[in-house]
């Protein structure tokens, strides 16, 4: 009981993270920019968790077959989702209607991603955990925070903001539950395929974003090395 209690605990760092994004209601300013520096800060963090720890324990405790499979089968999630993504953004008319839709789809799947691997992340160990839970919890405001704006620019009320926000947050929180459940059902060796599976997954999803995103955020790199060095020494402190 205690040990599901401190999981629900550190599912719900990055839960409360979107709905705290909706104190930007409060003011009428644009919030581009923090969300920006956020999601660059946000990048770097969660590079810092997957490269210093998440990585290099799947090769350390792995057999290589099994980190292999699971290395290609994230990947290769990753890069049809993108794929999807393309396609769809290029047949649709770019409606007001259409483009909130299109946006809070790829937001609840970049969100649904995050759960999976903070699902998988409690596998890897406390110290993993909580890191992701902290680093994707910045990575949560930042997404409230784009949310929020697009809101406001096509205008939807405050209201229908704060639900579309709270539908997330406990969209993520479930997947998270529901991920920690059903890998506990799976045999050994299948959970030595799913650890690096986790990895790659963010790993990649980071990299599609970063590259896809570097046109808007160019200025923002300081930001993303800050993040990788805070998160790096967190790791070492914890």
């Amino acid at each position: 009981m205690t040990a599901f209690l401190n999981i629900i605990g550190i599912a719900l760092i990055p839960t409360l993270a979107i709905l705290l994004s909706a104190g930007i209601l409060l003011t009428k300013k644009s919030v581009d920019f923090f969300a920006d520096a956020f999601q660059s800060f946000a990048v770097g963090a969660l590079l810092s968790v997957v490269l210093v720890k998440l990585l290099p324990d799947v090769v350390r405790h792995h057999r290589t077959l099994e980190t292999s499979i699971g290395l290609v089968i994230g990947v290769t999630v990753v890069l049809l989702i993108n794929y999807f993504f393309d396609r769809q953004k290029k047949n649709k008319i770019n409606t007001n209607d259409t483009l909130l839709k299109s946006f809070v789809v790829k937001i609840s799947t970049n969100i649904a991603i995050d759960g999976v691997v903070l699902g998988i992340g409690f596998w890897f160990g406390e110290t993993e955990s909580i890191l992701l839970a902290i680093t994707l919890s910045i990575q949560m405001i930042s997404c409230g925070l784009f949310i929020i704006n697009m809101c406001k620019e096509i205008g939807i009320s405050s209201s229908g903001s704060i639900l579309l926000l709270a539908l997330l947050a406990a969209s993520f929180l479930s997947i998270v539950l529901i991920s920690k459940v059903v890998i506990a059902q799976f045999p050994e060796p299948v959970v030595k395929i799913v650890l690096p599976f986790g990895a790659a997954l963010l790993f990649t999803k980071l990299l599609i974003t970063e590259v896809s995103e570097s046109k808007s955020f160019q200025n923002q790199n300081t930001f993303l090395f800050i993040g990788f060095t805070f998160c790096l020494i967190l790791g070492w402190l914890l």
